[in-house]
């Protein structure tokens, strides 16, 4: 409790939260939201707006569900190459989905690992064992480190580590290998709260933008080729209006270097525009089959799936860039990003309170990790104070002292 703040009885989060960065509003943008506890329910409006949401959005996993199966066989009987390629990263949710994949649904994939330079240890060991394993062929694709630390350097200073590489390197890299080898089938571990939280909130709009009908299973039938720049145009836009002017010009500046170099990796704009017009599938699996952490965690541990002894199973564990952000989080950020998976039944607000009592920043990881890229300062360079509800200031001046 923090002093007289009510507490909701499902989520770890409670009314003195005041406003806060919670709720995505397509693309790459967010936006404020204030908690507030009903004295009956003793819910927050975020697990009663859930609760109102669920029978549309379970039924949704169960078409979607049905619809897959379908799909899966009329694939196989197709005879492609390869039914379908995994996004594997070496992180929980991913494995889980290359395993359900293979062994449950008895799929021809082929696992797609794209390698930022900063992979944790033992994810590059899972992805290793457990394709070894399953007998599945792996295509590793390599960026420069020169180039990502340049990217992760500037994505920390301005608050945003991760937005700009889950947007602008993983999907258009996955829709090149797509592409090239004309696989139908992209299956990705997203998980259910993900799923929630990021696309069915905001159905209306990926609707518009992509022509999804169906948050867990749905084809592109977006003529946008251009989504990618325009995303990145997006963020742009965003930080042109919401940072300090003289912080706004450096890192859009060097933004703009970073993106030239990133955007030689994506199909040419002649494939995007075929690409955009073929009847590829997104299967979110690890959504539709898993349920809660538990089962994942048996899954898993049939194949001896490696943590991060540095880390831990708080945090991402798949990348580092994602581990040591999320190490950096304010109690509130972090209660605010769990709070989705205990909204959707994945893990109890129990088991999320007992996690954030185990949280550790491994400083003089963190430390080095920062020297590897260059960052020499965390400063708040927004007109609004967002990036000190996202990384803990007493953390940082650990970190920098």
């Amino acid at each position: 409790m923090h002093g007289t703040a009510i507490e909701c009885r499902r989520c770890p989060l409670d009314d003195s939260f005041g406003d806060f960065l919670a709720v995505v509003e397509g693309d790459m943008k967010f936006r404020l939201t204030r908690v507030k506890v009903s004295p009956q329910s003793g819910l927050c409006n975020l697990c009663e707006r859930f609760l109102r949401d669920a029978g549309r959005f379970f039924e949704l996993r169960d078409l979607a569900r049905r619809e897959m199966r379908k799909l899966f066989e009329r694939v196989r009987k197709e005879g492609h190459q390869y039914d379908a390629v995994v996004l594997l990263s070496g992180g929980k949710d991913s494995c889980a989905a290359l395993i359900l994949a293979k062994e449950r649904y008895k799929l021809n994939v082929v696992a797609a690992s794209v390698d930022n330079g900063f992979r944790i240890p033992e994810a590059a060991e899972n992805i290793e064992n457990l394709t070894d394993n399953l007998g599945v062929d792996l295509i590793t694709f390599k960026i420069p480190r020169s180039l990502t630390k340049k990217l992760f350097r500037v994505c920390f200073e301005i608050g945003d580590p991760c937005g700009l590489c889950q947007t602008l390197v993983g999907p258009p890299i996955m829709a090149r290998i797509q592409m090239k080898m004309g696989i139908p089938i992209r299956i990705l571990g997203t998980d259910l709260a993900q799923v929630y939280h990021e696309f069915f909130m905001q159905l209306d709009y990926w609707r518009k933008k992509i022509g999804m009908e169906n948050p867990f299973l749905f084809r592109l039938y977006s003529n946008d080729y251009k989504i990618y720049e325009r995303r990145y145009e997006q963020y742009i836009d965003l930080l042109r209006r919401e940072m300090l002017s003289e912080a706004s010009t450096l890192y859009v500046r060097e933004l703009e270097r970073i993106y030239k170099d990133l955007r030689k990796y994506w199909l040419s704009p002649g494939e995007l525009s075929e690409f955009s017009q073929e009847n590829f599938v997104n299967v979110y699996l690890t959504a539709m089959e898993i349920t809660d952490y538990s089962q994942q965690k048996k899954i898993l541990e049939r194949y001896g799936f490696q943590l991060s002894p540095v880390f831990g199973e708080h945090v991402s564990t798949d990348c580092k860039v994602a581990a040591v952000a999320q190490s950096l989080y304010t109690e509130k950020m972090w209660k605010a990003l769990n709070s989705w998976k205990c909204r959707v039944g994945l893990i109890s607000k129990h088991e999320v309170l007992n996690l954030m009592r185990n949280r550790r920043a491994p400083i003089p990881t963190i430390r080095e990790f920062f020297e590897e890229i260059g960052v020499k300062n965390i400063r708040n360079v927004w007109q609004r104070a967002w990036l000190y509800q996202v990384f803990d200031k007493d953390i940082l001046a650990r970190i920098f002292m």
